[in-house]
C-alpha cells in the first residue's frame, strides 16, 4: 500500500506574470471529459506555472473530478493541485488515470474538504490518499492502453449523445420557428391558459405508515431522464390524505422549481404512470390533449430553457424557480395535428436515444471495470 506523497516528486513551483494568456482556472476542465476549455483569460495573482506532464487535481469543490492531464507548460490557478510521479516508479498516464475516474478518491477528498460554500481540501490531504495497487511500470503502461481505448469509446459515445440532444430543438424550430417570436403567427396564451399547475409535499418522516408503499414520490434527485415512471422513494395512499402531495395523472410535466443547481440547469421531465411529488417539483396537468400534445409542450419548454432560467431567484444556498413567472409564460399552441407529427419525430428520437444511453452504460462498466482492477 503506497501513499499518493511515496510516488510523486518534489517540485518548486514558479510564479507566473499577472495577465498571462492563457489562464487555467478549476472551471476550465470539462469534468466529463476530463479536458481543458482553453479560453483567452489572462491570469490573476497567485497563479503558477504547472510543468508539463503533471496531473491537476482542483482543491476547491474536489467531489466535481475537476482534474486534467498537462502535457505542455501552462499558467494555472493556485487552486489546483500539480502531481508529477517520479521517474521509474509511476507513469504519468497511470497516474491520471487512477485518479480522474476514481469515485473512491472523489469520495476520499470529500471526507477531507472543509468549508460549506466552497469545500476545499488540502494538498497534504491529496497525498495522503492511499493506493492499493502500483504495478511494474511495463504493466501500467498495458494497462494505459486498454483504458485509453475504453476512453475513446466513452468520447464517442458522449458526442454522439450530445449531437442527438440538439436534434430535438432543431425539428422544433424547423416545424414552429421561434416560440418567443412567433413569426409564423401560431396561436398564443398564458402557460395557465393550456396547463394546470399542482404542487406535491413531503409526508412526516417520523410516522412510518407514510413510507416505504407502492407509490413514486419523486423528488430533485430522480430528475435525471426526459420520462420518469418511478423513483428513489415510495409512499402509501394513507400518506396522500394526510399531507400536502397530489397523485399527478399520467403524461404531465414536472418541474423542479427549488434546488441548488437551477442556476445552471432545469430539470424537466413527463411522467410515465400516476405518481407523487415532493414540495420542490411541479406539475403542470394539460387541461385539454386534444387541444396541446404535453410532449410539444414539453419540447417547447426545454427549447426555452435560458429564458425560464432568467425566472429563478438565487438565495444563499438554494434557488428558486418563479412559478407566477412561468403560469404567465406566453407560449404557442400550432394546430393539434401539427403538434402530433412532432411528438412522433420525438418519440422517434428518444427511443434511439434510450439504446444510446444503453450503450454508454455497457461503456462506462466497462472502463469502470477496468480501472477497478488496477486501483
Amino acid at each position: 500500500m503506497l501513499k499518493i506523497k511515496d510516488i510523486i516528486q518534489d517540485i518548486d513551483l514558479k510564479k507566473a506574470s499577472v495577465g498571462t494568456v492563457p489562464y487555467i482556472e478549476i472551471g476550465d476542465i470539462d469534468i466529463n471529459t476530463k479536458e481543458i476549455l482553453e479560453k483567452q483569460k489572462p491570469s490573476v495573482s497567485g497563479a503558477v506555472i504547472a510543468p508539463s506532464n503533471s496531473v491537476l487535481i482542483s482543491k476547491v469543490r474536489p467531489t466535481r473530478g475537476a482534474i486534467t492531464l498537462l502535457r505542455s507548460e501552462q499558467v494555472v490557478s493556485n487552486a489546483f493541485a500539480i502531481l508529477i510521479p517520479k521517474e521509474g516508479v509511476c507513469d504519468i498516464e497511470y497516474l491520471f488515470y487512477i485518479l480522474a475516474w476514481n469515485n473512491d478518491f472523489l469520495s476520499y477528498l470529500g471526507s477531507r474538504a472543509t468549508g460549506a460554500t466552497y469545500p476545499t481540501v488540502k494538498l497534504k490531504e491529496i497525498l495522503e490518499y492511499e493506493i492499493s495497487n502500483l504495478p511494474k511500470i511495463s504493466e501500467q503502461k498495458e494497462i494505459v492502453k486498454t483504458l485509453k481505448e475504453a476512453e475513446r469509446l466513452k468520447k464517442q459515445r458522449f458526442e454522439a449523445d450530445q449531437k442527438m440532444s440538439e436534434l430535438i430543438p432543431s425539428v422544433f424550430d424547423k416545424m414552429f420557428g421561434s416560440s418567443l417570436q412567433n413569426e409564423q403567427g401560431w396561436e398564443k396564451g398564458k402557460l395557465t391558459k393550456y396547463f394546470d399547475f399542482v404542487g406535491g409535499g413531503t409526508p412526516s418522516k417520523s410516522n412510518q405508515l407514510f413510507w416505504n408503499g407502492e407509490i413514486p414520490w419523486v423528488s430533485p434527485k430522480d430528475m435525471k431522464n426526459d420520462y420518469i415512471s418511478d423513483s428513489q422513494d415510495h409512499i402509501t395512499y394513507d400518506a396522500i390524505e394526510k399531507s400536502a402531495t397530489n397523485i399527478i395523472p399520467a403524461n404531465s410535466i414536472l418541474i423542479v422549481t427549488r434546488s441548488g443547481i437551477l442556476q445552471h440547469t432545469l430539470p424537466i421531465a413527463i411522467n410515465e404512470k400516476e405518481l407523487t411529488i415532493n414540495q420542490d417539483l411541479k406539475s403542470l396537468i394539460n387541461l385539454d390533449p386534444k387541444k396541446v400534445n404535453t410532449l410539444f409542450m414539453y419540447t417547447q419548454l426545454k427549447t426555452r430553457k435560458e429564458e425560464i432560467l432568467k425566472m429563478v431567484k438565487t438565495g444563499v444556498t438554494v434557488q428558486s424557480l418563479n412559478t407566477e413567472d412561468l403560469k404567465n409564460l406566453q407560449v404557442i399552441v400550432p394546430p393539434i395535428e401539427k403538434q402530433d407529427e412532432f411528438a412522433d419525430k420525438v418519440n422517434e428520437i428518444l427511443v434511439f436515444s434510450a439504446k444510446q444511453r444503453e450503450s454508454s452504460g455497457l461503456i462506462d462498466d466497462l472502463f469502470s471495470s477496468i480501472l477497478s482492477k488496477n486501483v
